[in-house]
């Protein structure tokens, strides 16, 4: 299986860094633009995580009610348009997430061999699959939020598993990500012999 981070050459450590960067800022621009969000009176989560997983026909309805309120201090916008706006960023967002995570455990998996660094470049090619699903995620969102009710649980259904499906894909890869890079450092420097690890 190729490796996606190998292929890049000697661009690979700059270009992870960009897109790690990159994900950041973006993540940290949509908790602040998303902010204002609130649950539905039956929704478990704030915020856009509301629509995501709301998984039934009552839930989602409820949410997208209440979304249909002024935005606190500018009477003009709803949260619905709020809802619709951050969701258009979070398409950069995928962009930049699916690539970072793809390149980190491609970059783990240049450092281990056997079966475990095969499963870090299954890892890694799966965050395609979650960029996909969190495209599907979006678009189903956008739909709901442009009919501002559902008649049936279709879209909540498709749009919570999407989403769950995806942060698992994208929790898996970061979390074997960060630790085969902290064992393989670690690992290395154990292996320093003595006079240069007591220095």
């Amino acid at each position: 299986m190729p490796n996606p981070y190998t292929r890049l050459g000697n661009r690979a450590g700059l270009i992870t860094a960009f897109a790690m960067i990159g994900s950041l800022i973006m993540f940290g621009w949509l908790t602040y633009h998303g902010a204002p969000l609130k649950p539905g009176t039956s929704a478990p989560f704030c915020g856009i995580l509301a629509l995501e997983l709301s998984f039934s026909k009552d839930r989602t309805n409820s949410v997208l009610m209440n979304w249909k309120k002024p935005l606190p201090g500018d009477p003009t916008t709803t949260l619905t348009t709020l809802a619709i706006h951050d969701i258009y960023w979070d398409f950069l967002f995928i962009a930049f997430y699916a690539s970072a995570i793809a390149l980190l455990c491609g970059r783990a998996a240049t450092r281990h061999t056997g079966g475990w660094a095969a499963i870090l470049l299954i890892l890694a090619w799966a965050q395609p699959l979650a960029a996909v699903l969190d495209i599907i995620e979006n678009w189903g969102m956008l739909i709901m939020l442009r009919d501002g009710s559902v008649d049936s649980s279709q879209w909540p259904f498709i749009t919570t598993i999407s989403a769950a499906t995806k942060f698992v894909l994208i929790g898996t890869g970061l979390l074997a990500a960060f630790i085969s890079l902290i064992c393989s450092r670690w690992n290395k420097h154990s292996r320093l012999p003595i006079d240069k690890r007591s220095r």
